[in-house]
């Protein structure tokens, strides 16, 4: 593995949440891995690195990528929002499809989440990290990220 690095992009327009503070503790607790998550202030969601899309949920509200490289991660959007099955989500990736960081993964009604009582942070979990330097987290607490372009983890 060359030392060459990698980066992992904000998968939506909004502020920087570390992981530590998401408001489930399966995350905060890094109970499936590391990683960071984004208070959104749109409905769009990207992929967050190029790769295949190895999972999708039925509902729509969560996705599984693999990179070339071997890294594995979940962008999950919300918390508990499977409980809506899938209303309110619109995916636009299939498994097995191909993606470029930045290609749009999901759209959902972040309004009507709200409205319902929802938190809406879409939250990316590092699942499996090729060897390397570790991860490391460039961005601040409240920073402002733009999808598909804002680094927020690199390896």
């Amino acid at each position: 593995m060359s030392n060459c690095q990698h980066e992992v992009l904000s998968p939506v327009d909004g502020a920087y949440v570390p992981i530590e503070s998401v408001a489930d503790p399966a995350f905060a607790q890094k109970m499936m891995g590391d990683g960071f998550a984004v208070a959104p202030s749109s409905g769009v969601v990207a992929a967050p690195v190029s790769g295949e899309v190895v999972a999708k949920y039925p509902t729509g509200h969560a996705f599984g990528l693999r990179t070339d490289n071997g890294l594995e991660l979940i962008v999950h959007v919300g918390i508990d929002t499977v409980n809506e099955g899938g209303a309110g989500f619109s995916s636009k990736v299939e498994k097995g499809q191909r993606v470029a960081a930045g290609d749009v993964l999901v759209e959902f009604d972040r309004a009507a989440l709200v409205e319902k009582g929802y938190d809406t942070s879409v939250i990316v979990v590092l699942l499996a990290v090729p060897e390397g330097p570790g991860v490391q987290k460039p961005a601040a607490a409240g920073e402002a990220m733009e999808a598909g372009k804002t680094v927020a983890v690199t390896f």
